[in-house]
């Protein structure tokens, strides 16, 4: 992969950086009550009035602008998310609804450290990483997340590995993915 292409479409990958990370949770942000009924309950899948904590996980396994995303916790949705590199937005397209969320700061970290990325001659693999704030877009939300606000703390990684004999970042990779993960605090309204 070249750099102007790594570089062009890095936002969309999005990373736990291990993915062990993502599978622990953060003890102290997880809803622990799936038996609920009421309809602002995690099983309703929407956002509770006054914040609710929900986990993001984002990933492809390429430099497309489109990746698959995940949301867990007070939230539980999935769908799709498209990158909007002119406006350095992220898209979700959930099965409930839609929001956009910020990623321009976290994208510019994270370009700038694919710069210097430097590829592991032992193990033919490379990796980069970056963390930062992700606000809710204002009133980007619709159907379900119509009136939703908040911020993510995200995590975006880069994992590839390489041909063996053609350990460079300028050379086709093997494989990839591109994670983006964290938690959030959302509300309604």
């Amino acid at each position: 992969m070249t750099r102007s292409r790594l570089a062009g479409s890095a936002l969309v990958m999005i990373t736990c950086g291990a993915l062990a990370a993502c599978a622990s949770g953060h003890p102290d942000r997880t809803q622990t009550s799936s038996t609920t009924s009421d309809a602002s309950s995690v099983s309703a899948g929407v956002p509770v009035p006054g914040g609710a904590n929900v986990h993001l996980t984002d990933y492809t396994d390429n430099d497309s602008r489109t990746s698959s995303v995940i949301l867990s916790g007070a939230v539980g949705d999935y769908g799709s998310a498209k990158r909007d590199d002119g406006r350095g937005q992220l898209d979700l397209e959930l099965s409930r609804g839609t929001l956009r969320i910020d990623i321009a700061d976290l994208q510019r970290q994270f370009l700038a450290r694919l710069r210097h990325l430097t590829v592991n001659q032992h193990g033919c693999s490379a990796e980069a990483g970056a963390a930062g704030a992700a606000p809710i877009v204002a009133r980007s939300g619709t159907g379900a997340y119509s009136t939703v606000s908040g911020t993510f703390d995200l995590t975006m990684t880069l994992d590839e590995i390489y041909h063996p004999g053609v350990c460079r970042e300028n050379a086709p990779y093997v494989a990839q993915k591109i994670i983006m993960t964290g938690w959030g605090t959302l509300s309604l309204g």
